[in-house]
């Protein structure tokens, strides 16, 4: 119900968009997280068994989730295979990297910036994008040094989930698009 109600909201949307395509890095399953935390993967195929989780994993998302060794979630970072705002600003087959948080003690330490990269590694030959608030100094360090590109910060207003406008601003823009 409050997603409907929020839909029928004016909504806003400004970011800086970022793009890792066709990455050509190979796939591995060695990861470079320290000793004392370990990265889980939790996708429809394999759930997690917390019901907030498996719930955003029934769309066909997946979860890339680092626990440390007191069994605490210390980061999470999603990826969606279709996100609306993803396909309104003319990606139709990228997925899109969202929802990722890390709590406070944990930050600093260069995990983001790992489970970007794994990300980056597991999805061979798929366009990828993620969003950051201009103002999110700290984790467009992270994309950055996980070897995103960034492509332009933008404006999109829209109504009822449709572009109502859209809008780029030009001195963010990457000049080889």
């Amino acid at each position: 119900m409050n997603k409907l109600i929020g839909r029928l909201k004016l909504q806003r949307i400004e970011s800086i968009i970022f793009l890792a395509e066709n990455n050509n890095a190979r796939k591995s399953n060695e990861y470079t997280l320290s000793s004392n935390l370990h990265l889980h993967i939790y996708s429809a195929k394999n759930k997690s068994g917390s019901i907030k989780i498996d719930k955003k994993l029934s769309a066909g998302n997946v979860c890339y989730s680092v626990v440390s060794e007191k069994g605490i979630i210390v980061h999470q970072s999603w990826i969606f295979k279709k996100k609306l705002l993803t396909r309104q600003l003319g990606f139709k087959l990228a997925y899109t990297i969202g929802d990722c948080w890390t709590i406070p003690e944990f930050r600093g330490k260069g995990i983001y910036t790992n489970v970007l990269d794994i990300i980056k590694n597991d999805n061979l030959g798929k366009s990828i994008v993620i969003y950051c608030a201009l103002t999110n100094t700290a984790s467009i360090r992270g994309i950055e040094k996980a070897g995103f590109s960034k492509l332009y910060y933008f404006t999109l207003t829209r109504l009822l989930g449709l572009k109502i406008k859209f809008q780029i601003h030009e001195h963010f823009r990457k000049t080889s698009l």
